[in-house]
């Protein structure tokens, strides 16, 4: 795809849901599962990921059509890029890319986050992405996971250059609350 290497942001995301603790305090290593977490149920955001990874694998590429290791791995080979920032003048940061590829019709968004605070209670981080003008739009790219928020569309968004991630009540009302980190997406 269009400088995307999507089997990299897989592994991405893979290595963020991998090198983390455990509920039982054990350090997990990158590929290791312990076995408190083998017998806890899915949370839903993880099962939302895996739908997503699973449906961005389904439109990888095969290696004869010239799909490279490390294609979508750094914001160097994004079309569109944006740096994130604390709408409230902290520490919490980020940046945002995305791409489209015609020939593929793939529209591909990946923001990673640096310095969340934990959340309280049933709270989740949610990204947005945003049209302004006259046509003014406001979409969601669903609940981040960890440190990550990946969304892929057959829809060409690049027209929606402004990202907003959020923290959302786990209350069923779909429009943006509390803003956390913002910024513009701008082409390369």
């Amino acid at each position: 795809m269009n400088k995307i290497g999507i089997s990299s942001l897989l592994m991405l995301m893979v290595v963020t849901f991998t090198a983390c603790q455990s509920d039982d305090g054990n350090v997990v290593e990158e590929g290791e599962v312990s076995e408190v977490d083998m017998m806890k149920p899915m949370d839903p955001a993880e099962k939302e990921m895996i739908e997503v990874m699973e449906q961005m694998d389904a439109m990888l590429p095969s290696k004869d059509e010239g799909m490279m290791e490390g294609d979508f791995a750094s914001a160097a080979e994004a079309d569109y890029l944006g740096e994130l920032k604390d709408v409230d003048g902290g520490r919490v940061s980020g940046t945002v890319r995305s791409t489209y590829d015609d020939d593929k019709g793939a529209f591909v968004l990946v923001a990673d986050f640096k310095n969340l605070p934990a959340l309280e209670g049933t709270d989740f981080y949610e990204g947005w992405i945003v049209r302004k003008g006259i046509f003014f739009d406001v979409i969601s790219m669903g609940k981040a996971v960890g440190n990550t928020n990946a969304y892929m569309s057959e829809t060409d968004l690049t027209d929606h250059a402004f990202y907003v991630l959020t923290v959302e009540p786990d209350d069923g009302d779909p429009a943006p609350a509390k803003h956390v980190l913002e910024g513009t997406l701008k082409k390369k």
